[in-house]
């Protein structure tokens, strides 16, 4: 057996139960703030039948208790290595493991259903009822309890248990777990040790490829070594891309300023698009506003210090604790921390989540501080207030991590095609990113013991302070700007602790500066000298929020950008588009071939009615997304700054766009099944029905005076349907701009209108209806496609127009009606169509048709060119010959001579 390591499930999870903010105090919904952060709350309005039904979601972690009735029925199937061993609930580090994945369970799939617990003793839910409704509460739990101190995992299970897993239909995985403190941050090529040490002293920056190859394979815990590795995550994240899942991991709870190395996999494999990093917020601190579209991080204020200080009085308690500070130096000092660790506490991102230098392209946040969690204690332990405590709280992005996971979750339950990279795609592109940051935050950093002070690049010159003389860290100047920005000082108008006399305003600003993050353990009081590079930074938004805060709302409609960045080399290939060109004429059918970045959804057959309705921005290649030793990079792709961005649809199956804007720039190719647009403004990509079909669909809106109104899609930069691919302009639909080209066996349909231009140059076009006839079979009236601007076909283009012969001897036929027309020669076809209440021809039958374009009168002075077909086909049959006289526009059928003369042999017999 391959014992693993002691992977502590509580490196990111940090049990600090500060408030209740999010519990049931005064009967309101456990997370109810947390739940609105994200937008849960108008996620559920909007779709109400997204619940997590029928989805499957696997959970990495310790031990599930499946005694808590809030988790208790939520198991797809007994989870692998499920063993729990009641004495292992004592012990700090074992009695955090033994909780932390049913805690972590509960916040996908808790059931939501009312549970009472006993009155014993005090506590946020004792006596209450206790309900936990999950992210995804209908959904289903697979669990492996991988971190489990009562029955070591085999860690060379790994790969199949994960199987087992995706044959179950998992794609979502969640894994709220971290690498051992020795394999610190290879993005800061730091490790918790001795103090905070380098990595390799041998290099200033990130660690490099080489090293972080040789940790990916060795185990977990070598014994004989006494050495770790990251052998089992690489052997997770490996067999999450086999099996096309998305893992979603947490940043860790260092308040260092990246995440842990585990955790930075897809900064040096570029390869890994399914992995989610997920950080920490305070929900209680966090504002929206009225409009819902700007989300507001506080900071610390004088307001919350000074309100924290006056809750000290001489023998009053905090937290339960008993405060008694002496009018000393160390006095000082101890208040101090007491005061600045509950201040740091009062921010909206959670004071000891790791930001994101190195991994924003593939990191959001998400709630993390007093989360309501099942008990994974319940009924095991002897204490009272605790065995008979059905839901708690903690903190640590081990819980913001569930959240993102059951988001996920309930995106693939909306849309089932997308792989786990593409899953990762929607929470990154609609993570939302107006935010408002405070210039300046404290971490609580290395479990407590020191301080990281980050200055928030808000383009307002808001930069780390340097000494001119040497370029050092002006730690008098940190201090300053604690005490000015933050307000981080006493007030020395009141007097906070009776008694108390011997405090100074910046005692606070300095207690932080002299315990920022050092480079030794035990660096001399001066600090200067051993003060950390990571000690006091400046940061980037995306360095403190990722891609943003995730939005449960916004992720329900689909994927919001085409990112260069998240793609990989077999995502850049060429293309032969249209060269582009002024009015109608295509310059000789001039074409061009460039390369792009194109992102691929297969639907897999999905033919139902979910929609994407997010507009689709596009991102261009960035350098500052991408370490220079990346493998599986585009960064040596010639010109990578340069590429546009496209989609291709491909797969049987229907992929829906509505109401929204594409805003790319490549080109947009259905290449299989349909891709289908519903009131979509395409401004900057050409559409190309390349083997699939692009369809044009109505969609019925409502005017400000809730009068109903057509609208339309407007495709700026044309459509065009080449090597048997079909534009279908469906019934009531109009394509409001761009023109249409018919190219190489391209087809065009429907009965629709277009109110441009349509230019068969050597496709197909079927007026009215389309290839499958279908329509046609069921229409009960004449189907017209219309064309507001000139129809063109030229010698190898060809028209087909449906006629049926009614029982009642009329016929009905399908019609093209262009405001101009320009026909140099091709092909009309006239072609039967039959159906069950439909007459067969018969000879001496002839049938009127009324075709607009082949009219020659007053009114259409301009179509002098209107029947200039090469040649006109009407489809015999095995006996009768049928032809047609354009001038009348008849029908004509009769015998065929050789059934004619046989007929009259037979006569004469």
């Amino acid at each position: 057996m391959n014992q693993i390591s002691k992977i502590t499930l509580s490196a990111v999870c940090a049990t600090f139960l500060l408030s209740n903010a999010n519990a049931n105090a005064n009967n309101t919904p456990a997370n109810e703030i947390a739940n609105n952060v994200v937008r849960l709350d108008k996620a559920k309005e909007e779709n109400p039948t997204i619940d997590g039904t029928g989805i499957v979601v696997g959970i990495i972690d310790g031990p599930f208790n499946l005694k808590n009735p809030i988790i208790k029925d939520q198991a797809y199937t007994d989870p692998i290595n499920n063993k729990i061993e009641s004495s292992y609930f004592s012990g700090l580090n074992n009695a955090s493991d033994m909780r932390h994945g049913t805690s972590v369970t509960s916040i996908i799939v808790g059931d939501g259903k009312n549970y009472t617990q006993k009155e014993t003793g005090s506590g946020s839910y004792i006596g209450q009822n206790a309900s936990l409704k999950g992210v995804a509460y209908k959904s289903k739990f697979y669990g492996i309890a991988y971190n489990n101190p009562g029955a070591t995992y085999n860690s060379n299970n790994l790969e199949s248990d994960i199987q087992k897993l995706a044959d179950a239909g998992v794609k979502v995985i969640n894994f709220s777990a971290v690498n051992h403190n020795k394999l610190g941050f290879a993005l800061l090529n730091r490790k918790i040790d001795d103090g905070v040490e380098y990595m390799d002293n041998t290099r200033e920056n990130y660690l490099s490829q080489q090293e972080y190859q040789k940790m990916l394979k060795r185990a977990s815990w070598d014994y004989y070594t006494k050495t770790y590795g990251l052998k089992d995550f690489a052997t997770i994240q490996q067999s999450v891309q086999k099996n096309g899942m998305l893992l979603v991991t947490g940043s860790g709870n260092d308040g260092f300023v990246a995440p842990r190395t585990s955790s930075s996999m897809a900064a040096y494999d570029e390869s890994y698009r399914e992995l989610l990093v997920v950080g920490g917020l305070n929900s209680a601190q966090i504002t929206i506003s009225e409009d819902d579209k700007k989300w507001k991080v506080t900071g610390i204020t004088q307001n919350k210090v000074q309100s924290i200080i006056n809750n000290y009085k001489t023998g009053s308690t905090s937290n339960g604790t008993k405060v008694t500070i002496s009018d000393t130096e160390k006095g000082k000092k101890d208040f101090a921390k007491r005061v600045v660790d509950q201040v740091v506490a009062q921010q909206g991102i959670y004071y000891a989540s790791n930001l994101f230098k190195g991994t924003s392209l593939y990191s959001i946040v998400a709630p993390a501080q007093n989360v309501a969690v099942a008990n994974g204690a319940y009924q095991y332990v002897s204490k009272e207030t605790e065995r008979d405590q059905i839901i708690t709280q903690n903190s640590g992005t081990s819980f913001a991590t569930p959240y993102a996971s059951g988001v996920a979750a309930l995106v693939q339950q909306k849309y089932s095609f997308l792989t786990g990279a593409q899953l990762a795609d929607v929470l990154l592109s609609t993570a939302n990113s107006d935010v408002e940051l405070p210039d300046m935050l404290v971490l609580s950093s290395n479990n407590g013991t020191a301080y990281t002070v980050v200055y928030v690049d808000n383009q307002n010159n808001n930069d780390v302070p340097k000494k001119k003389e040497n370029g050092s860290i002006d730690t008098e100047q940190v201090k300053n700007d604690l005490m000015k920005k933050l307000g981080l000082k006493y007030n020395k108008a009141i007097k906070p602790i009776e008694g108390f006399n011997n405090l100074n305003e910046g005692d606070l600003a300095d207690y932080i500066v002299k315990n920022l993050l050092k480079s030794k353990k035990d660096a001399a009081e001066t600090h200067t000298a051993s003060l950390d590079e990571y000690a006091v930074v400046k940061l980037s938004k995306e360095e403190i929020i990722g891609q943003g805060i995730l939005d449960a709302n916004k992720a329900l409609n689909g994927l919001a950008r085409l990112d260069i960045n998240r793609m990989n080399k077999e995502d850049i290939q060429s293309y032969t588009t249209i060269k582009e060109h002024s009015g109608t004429e295509l310059n000789n059918n001039q074409t061009e071939t460039k390369t792009y970045g194109f992102y691929t959804i297969d639907t897999k057959g999905y033919d139902g009615t979910n929609a994407f309705t997010n507009d689709i921005e596009e991102r261009k290649w960035d350098n500052k997304y991408h370490i220079d030793e990346a493998i599986n990079s585009l960064k040596d792709i010639q010109d990578k700054e340069k590429l546009q961005a496209g989609l291709i649809k491909t797969g049987e199956g229907t992929l829906t766009f509505k109401d929204n804007t594409l805003k790319y720039s490549g080109p947009t190719i259905a290449k299989g099944g349909t891709l289908k647009l519903e009131n979509v403004t395409v401004q900057s990509s050409a559409l190309y029905a390349d083997g699939g079909t692009i369809q044009i669909v109505a969609s019925q809106a409502t005017s400000a005076n809730n009068e109903a109104k057509n609208t339309g899609t407007k495709a700026q930069k044309n459509i065009y349907a080449r090597n048997g691919g079909v534009v279908d302009i469906a019934s009531n639909a109009t394509l409001l701009e761009g023109n249409v080209y018919a190219l190489n066996g391209g087809i065009v349909g429907g009965k629709g209108t277009i109110t441009q231009n349509l230019q068969n140059d050597s496709g197909v076009v079927y007026a009215g209806f389309t290839p499958d006839t279908t329509s046609l079979k069921d229409s009960k009236e004449q189907q017209t496609l219309e064309i507001q601007g000139k129809y063109t076909q030229d010698n190898q283009g060809k028209l087909v127009i449906g006629f049926i012969k009614g029982k009642d001897g009329n016929t009905m036929h399908t019609d093209m009606k262009a405001t101009n027309y320009d026909i140099k020669g091709g092909t009309l076809e006239l072609l039967p169509v039959y159906d069950e209440n439909g007459q067969r021809i018969q000879s001496g039958d002839k049938l009127k048709l009324n075709l607009a374009f082949l009219k020659n009168n007053a009114n259409n002075a301009n179509n002098a060119n209107n029947a200039n077909f090469s040649n006109i086909e009407v489809a015999d049959t095995r006996t009768l010959r049928i032809t047609f006289d354009k001038n009348t526009q008849i029908i004509s059928a009769e015998l065929k001579a050789d059934v004619l003369k046989t007929q009259n042999m037979s006569q004469s017999m």
